[in-house]
């Protein structure tokens, strides 16, 4: 046993002795062995970081390309770590197109091949190391698409020396929007004549024109042309030669040249000029012009301004005469012109003329104001009516623009202030307008025009139609849930009851004079959003805008409360 206990004990000593060698051998051999392999590492390369958006634009031989959800801000912005510079790549590229800075969108113009452009664009550092690329493919508008475009026939209206081209719809469409024009040709003095306008709608006289002789006429169009019905963000000037002939049996005429057709005076613009030109296109043995402008195309004498502006072609008119003849309100009107010399044998034209005077309302409410909130603009305050949840003040169409929610049994009474005319014993002539947004449809009165009928005089029904009485499922337009509406109701009860939804004629309800002074004729208080005290006061209403004129709206006065 003792022989075998110093066996074990040496064997134990030799492998510590071992041990102890071989760490002092490991230090010794790996000293300095980072300094050998640092021969052979390489610095990490940290590469710049890439644009964090890509979206394409397409303009005319161009595109334009959004690299930054931040918007178009400056490149001293645009803080994309270790990125100095911008680089596009595409096929069509000779070599990339490399700029100086980060930017956060950038214009490539000079596409002028038909197709499909694929582009790659990087950020690179100082050192030229890229980052990884954003990708697009767009097709820009070039002029082999302009080259396909086809431009609608004009109507040719002959007269012995003259012509009228003029287009009989506009030529905006799937193809491209036109929002100008200008036209140029040379008569036969050899001057050269020019003109232009903004409509969509070209219409111009060529005078001084040889009969048989083919006279062109270039005719250019500022058109903003479309792909898949989506519109580019250039405007192009696009021409075309239009080669016009007068034949040997045209007759005299008096061509309308200006106001051109549908042309609207709005004599509420404070910058309108004082005057107004009408001109027209001068014919041979014609020594003086009458010029009429009339609310009936048959220019009755009583309904016509008549003014005899002798031998010319062209006379400006003062607003203020204009004004008198449509002093009630706004009015679709007519103007021709005619010699003075009534036994002249000359084919005359008439043109619609729109005549807009801006009536001013009997009463105003806005609803924008938090610490009052029912006061009149125009009109004394509102009267909170509820039995139930109090009205609040709530958000409205715009964040500008606020409104208010009205709750079930809850309503407004309006004071409008209007006084009915001689020998009315109530109002039987107004027109109502409400910014309306409805959660839910359902039998809704909004006006309670009666207050001693049970039940109320305009509704809403639960297919979102506006309507009045029995008179249903014949309107144009509906409302939509959860969307704000202009509803008018435009009132003559002697005639009719016209509902408009959003500036479009919804409606019409022809009256006679038994409805005067009967249930839809206002009496001093008028209740909005009110009903009788059953299931037709259940529904919410937010409304943004109340207002209310003394007279029945036409046509032409809603299109200018709408825009």
């Amino acid at each position: 046993m003792k022989h075998k206990t110093i066996y074990i004990g040496i064997t134990f000593r030799m492998l510590s002795i071992t041990l102890i060698m071989l760490t002092i051998s490991m230090f010794y051999s790996c000293t300095g062995i980072y300094d050998s392999l640092s021969d052979f590492a390489k610095e990490e390369t940290i590469y710049p970081s890439s644009f964090d958006t890509i979206v394409g634009r397409i303009g005319y031989e161009r595109v334009e390309i959004d690299l930054s959800t931040k918007g178009r801000i400056p490149a001293s912005q645009m803080n994309l770590a270790k990125a100095k510079k911008t680089i596009i790549e595409c096929s069509y590229f000779n070599e990339p197109l490399i700029i100086d800075s980060v930017c956060s969108w950038v214009n490539v113009t000079g596409l002028t091949e038909p197709g499909d452009y694929t582009f790659k664009i990087f950020t690179a550092d100082e050192y030229g190391n890229r980052s990884v690329p954003k990708e697009i493919s767009l097709t820009p508008y070039t002029s082999y698409d302009l080259e396909k475009l086809e431009i609608l026939p004009p109507k040719f209206i002959e007269a012995k020396t003259s012509i009228l081209l003029e287009w009989e719809r506009k030529l905006s469409g799937l193809s491209f929007d036109c929002t100008g024009y200008s036209y140029e040709y040379t008569d036969k003095n050899g001057l050269v004549q020019s003109g232009s306008g903004i409509e969509d709608i070209p219409t111009f006289v060529m005078e001084n024109i040889i009969q048989g002789d083919i006279v062109p006429v270039k005719l250019t169009l500022q058109i903003i042309p479309k792909i898949s019905n989506t519109s580019i963000i250039d405007t192009i000037n696009w021409t075309s030669t239009i080669p016009v002939t007068i034949s040997g049996l045209a007759p005299d005429v008096i061509f309308l040249k200006n106001p051109l057709q549908g042309y609207t005076i709005d004599l509420n613009n404070p910058e309108i000029s004082q005057t107004q030109l009408f001109s027209w296109a001068e014919i041979e043995g014609v020594s003086g012009y009458i010029l009429k402008i009339s609310t009936d195309p048959n220019f009755p004498d009583d309904k016509t301004f008549i003014r005899n502006v002798g031998n010319t072609s062209s006379f400006e008119l003062n607003i203020s005469d204009i004004s008198e003849f449509v002093a009630s309100g706004s009015s679709k009107c007519y103007w021709t012109v005619l010699p003075s010399s009534m036994n002249t044998d000359v084919n005359l034209q008439k043109r619609n003329l729109n005549i807009y005077r801006q009536l001013s309302p009997s009463g105003l409410w806005l609803f924008d104001d938090p610490s009052d909130p029912f006061k009149g603009i125009i009109g004394a305050p509102l009267i909170e009516g509820s039995a139930g949840t109090k009205i609040i003040l709530a958000a409205g169409p715009s964040e500008s623009n606020k409104a208010l929610f009205v709750p079930e049994y809850s309503y407004l009474i309006c004071e409008h202030g209007i006084s009915p005319k001689l020998d009315d014993k109530y109002v039987n002539e107004y027109s109502i307008l409400m910014d309306l947004k409805l959660t839910s449809f359902n039998w809704f009165s909004i006006a309670h025009i009666n207050p001693e009928h049970w039940n109320g005089q305009w509704f809403i029904s639960p297919s979102g139609e506006a309507g009045v009485g029995v008179f249903w499922g014949s309107s144009a337009k509906y409302m939509e849930l959860n969307k704000w509406h202009r509803v008018i109701f435009s009132v003559k009860l002697d005639e009719r009851i016209k509902i408009y939804l959003d500036g479009e004629l919804a409606n019409t309800i022809y009256t006679d004079t038994s409805w005067k002074d009967h249930d839809h004729a206002l009496r001093p208080q008028l209740y909005i959003l009110k009903d009788d005290d059953s299931w037709n006061d259940r529904n919410n209403a937010y409304i943004s805008e109340l207002r209310i004129w003394d007279s029945a709206l036409n046509d032409l006065e809603v299109e200018n409360v709408i825009n």
